[in-house]
């Protein structure tokens, strides 16, 4: 597609349908600011296409514009004259993806404008995993909320979260089978993996649509020992979880908050996953000599990028391990100096790509 200007009309190089293609290409193109893509490794592909409208910008909460003439913003004329135009653009995405040589591709398009939003068939993709202990994971991503970019890296992860939430369970005393608490579950990625390796998992998420697709996507991979609580993770209470053996951490870029950090810090064994090597580093420091590191991995999940992953399985330091003369403190040191070489490499690189 090409266009001139904000407000010029779109149209479609090189179809058999040149005039058609016009026409809906100025529904489509007008007023459109982004276009982002979601596709998946199983052969699906959501597009949603971000509006700017001046006439929404003051529009309170339940309010209407004048040319929405119909019950609803979705039964309007405006609405159904888009909602025909992307019929058009979803069959010219279906001849671009076949002339690829993709067949069987499953394609949605979203339409978003300050407080409205327009779905053609659905608002998600489904994702097929496949993991080294045999089993295919499937999960529902919903637009608009978070999931990881890098599907085939991330099947990596998730392997190594398997293989250390199976060592991490070997260590729990007392207990037929360990339980696993779970913060910042997002829409049970790492949940759906690692729930079979324990006898029961609470999983918590704040935001109401993540929570929601965890709880299908447990649904729909036969998950039955996980229960999801919609709650902020720092209102999570030490003693109403004091019957769980792993915590499993998964934060936003800045790293864990103070009271999630306090509660952590109560268990022996932490699964942590972070996009942030500073982050994990202060973490650690914060968490103190009392745990170590006892597996670390690193993930190219956000290639040509400064971002890296990190994966460390942590565990409270065990006092008969302690001999003349204690290591702890070294060890400790140098995971430091690795994290923090990475988060100085990372920096140093996305500079370094600015500047060409």
């Amino acid at each position: 597609m090409q266009h001139d200007k904000d407000d010029a009309e779109w149209e479609c190089i090189g179809t058999s349908e040149p005039s058609k293609s016009a026409d809906w290409g100025k529904v489509i193109g007008h007023g459109l600011r982004s276009a982002q893509f979601h596709s998946t490794l199983s052969g699906e592909l959501m597009v949603c296409l971000a509006y700017y409208k001046e006439g929404l910008q003051c529009l309170k909460r339940g309010e209407t514009l004048p040319d929405e003439d119909g019950e609803s913003f979705a039964s309007s004329s405006s609405s159904k004259m888009w909602l025909a135009a992307a019929e058009d653009f979803k069959a010219l995405l279906h001849q671009g993806v076949a002339a690829a040589g993709v067949s069987g591709a499953v394609i949605d398009v979203v339409g978003r404008w300050k407080r409205r939003r327009l779905v053609l068939s659905r608002d998600f993709v489904k994702e097929s995993l496949e993991l080294e202990d045999g089993r295919k994971l499937i999960y529902k991503q919903p637009e608009g909320q978070f999931s990881n970019p890098n599907p085939s890296c991330e099947i990596h992860c998730l392997n190594w979260l398997c293989q250390e939430a199976k060592e991490a369970g070997k260590t729990v005393r007392g207990r037929k089978s360990p339980a696993l608490l779970e913060l910042h579950c997002g829409g049970g990625n790492n949940t759906v993996a690692m729930a079979p390796y324990f006898g029961e998992v609470t999983a918590v998420e704040i935001n109401r649509q993540l929570a929601e697709a965890a709880e299908e996507n447990l649904s729909m991979n036969q998950i039955k020992n996980t229960s999801v609580k919609r709650a902020a993770s720092a209102d999570m209470s030490a003693a109403a979880f004091a019957e769980y053996d792993v915590v499993m951490v998964d934060p936003p870029r800045v790293g864990l908050d103070a009271d999630t950090r306090d509660l952590v810090a109560k268990f022996d064994q932490i699964l942590y996953i972070s996009c942030n090597p500073l982050a994990l580093a202060h973490d650690l420091d914060c968490l103190g000599t009392g745990f170590e590191v006892v597996s670390l991995a690193i993930f190219d999940m956000f290639p040509y990028t400064s971002h890296a992953e990190c994966a460390a399985r942590i565990r409270r330091r065990r006092a008969e391990v302690r001999v003349a003369f204690d290591w702890a403190p070294a060890l400790r040191r140098a995971m430091m100096l690795v994290l923090l070489a990475i988060g100085a490499f990372y920096g140093w690189w996305k500079k370094r790509t600015r500047r060409r």
